[in-house]
């Protein structure tokens, strides 16, 4: 399936619920949707396959969704809905049990099962629907885990947000087969995730070694303008040997050093060309996303880039001060 964009407020709003109900049932989910502000209805998003997972993204205005008893006996792939709150606070309940989500939280929902979600005064979400067979977990722990909130006190659910928010984000998805390894990665992640906050430490022991190089790069993503940063802290905080961390680190082709120096030049690069930050100096910058030293800074920005920091920063910008 190829992506597909949608946004309602183009139409008229008498059109606007059937519009939103025909973009995401056949490709996501068939529920009933009561919308809050029938004459105030606003939705936007975006429908997308990652391998064989489906991604639906949308910012919507207050609304409450429901999964029938009807609906699930539809003969559609059983799917479990992992959603991943980005803004606004949402109440799923599902098997007697009511999560609130806020943002950075996520919730899983068991498309076999009737579910309702509230979100109360507008949202803006991921949702990744993955196959449950995939999953490979047993019935008894996956419904435990439904409407449960993952939060920051799971390490692995917040490495897991922020890893799926990326990838939600993203402009352009790998094509196969990579979007396949890409798809496997997150389905390991997501059973890692389900198997910590169970505590079912035998069924995480495998997914959390298949995912600790992913699991290790989203801990540096989050720290990686931090000048104090290195492998030792870094193995420390993961729980393994400096040792380990290059070993796992190797076989996924990852070299950390040269890692963290792009991705430190690729945001200077950006914040630079932002004329939302004029006022700030490059050493100013450069600080800013972990280089101490302004000198090597600069050396290191012309032999990426070909040009010297300042240089880039005023040829970005046309003369009134705008970005090109």
């Amino acid at each position: 399936m190829t992506a597909v964009t949608f946004d309602v407020r183009d139409l008229a709003p008498a059109d606007r619920a059937e519009a939103l109900r025909a973009a995401v049932g056949p490709s996501v989910l068939w529920v009933d949707v009561d919308h809050h502000a029938v004459g105030a209805i606003a939705a936007r998003g975006l429908i997308r396959r990652v391998g064989g997972l489906t991604q639906f993204s949308a910012r919507t205005t207050p609304m409450t969704i429901r999964r029938t008893p009807r609906q699930t006996r539809d003969g559609s792939e059983t799917e479990l809905i992992l959603a991943v709150q980005r803004s606004g606070t949402a109440t799923v309940v599902q098997h007697g049990r009511e999560a609130v989500v806020h943002p950075g939280d996520m919730v899983l929902v068991d498309s076999s099962c009737p579910f309702t979600a509230v979100n109360a005064n507008g949202t803006h979400h991921h949702y990744f629907c993955l196959p449950r067979a995939d999953l490979a977990l047993p019935d008894r722990l996956l419904g435990r885990i439904t409407a449960t909130r993952l939060g920051p006190a799971n390490p692995v659910a917040a490495l897991a947000a922020a890893h799926l928010s990326r990838l939600a984000d993203s402009r352009a998805l790998p094509e196969s087969p990579a979007a396949q390894q890409l798809e496997r990665s997150t389905v390991e992640l997501v059973r890692a995730v389900i198997a910590t906050q169970l505590g079912a430490a035998d069924l995480a022991r495998g997914p959390l070694e298949d995912t600790l190089a992913l699991r290790i790069m989203e801990h540096v993503r989050r720290r990686v303008d931090d000048p104090a940063l290195n492998a030792a802290r870094i193995a420390g905080e993961c729980g393994i040997s400096v040792r380990r961390l290059y070993a796992v680190l190797a076989r996924a082709d990852i070299e950390l050093g040269e890692w963290i120096r792009a991705r430190r030049l690729e945001a200077c690069r950006a914040d630079l060309a932002d004329p939302h930050k004029l006022r700030q100096t490059v050493a100013s910058v450069a600080r800013g996303h972990g280089f101490t030293d302004a000198s090597h800074f600069g050396r290191l920005f012309k032999e990426t880039y070909g040009i010297p920091p300042g240089e880039w920063r005023a040829r970005s910008r046309p003369a009134d001060g705008t970005r090109a």
